[in-house]
């Protein structure tokens, strides 16, 4: 699946809009008949807006911080998994109780993100 956004306020929205088109591909998939394949998101106007620059620089140093840690081997790979286990194929019957994320370990609070109206 290839999902390809005209704009996206990296910082607030995209992990978020990763994770739910992930999950729609995998609930289509399971619908069809298929198994899901790769997913690439494509982003015409990535931006972080000035009032987010402080807290993505705490983010990326403390995703910095665990690469080093992860390759020092102090812990584990912190990729984390969604896994998709419907009772039914039927598209519509899918719920949120469906999905299981496993491994996922948020580090700690993040920066709280002022959002524009």
């Amino acid at each position: 699946m290839k999902l390809t956004q005209r704009s996206n306020d990296y910082m607030v929205a995209g992990h978020i809009n990763k994770v739910q088109y992930v999950a729609l591909m995998m609930m289509i998939a399971k619908a069809v008949g298929l198994q899901p394949g790769k997913f690439v998101h494509v982003v015409d106007n990535l931006h972080i807006y000035d009032r987010h620059v402080d807290a993505a620089k705490t983010i990326l140093m403390r995703f910095l911080s665990l690469e080093k840690e992860i390759a020092d081997g102090t812990i584990k790979d912190l990729t984390a998994r969604l896994v998709f286990n419907p009772k039914s194929d039927n598209f519509y019957d899918f719920t949120i109780d469906d999905f299981e994320m496993i491994d996922y370990d948020p580090m700690c609070r993040l920066p709280k993100f002022e959002v524009a109206i």
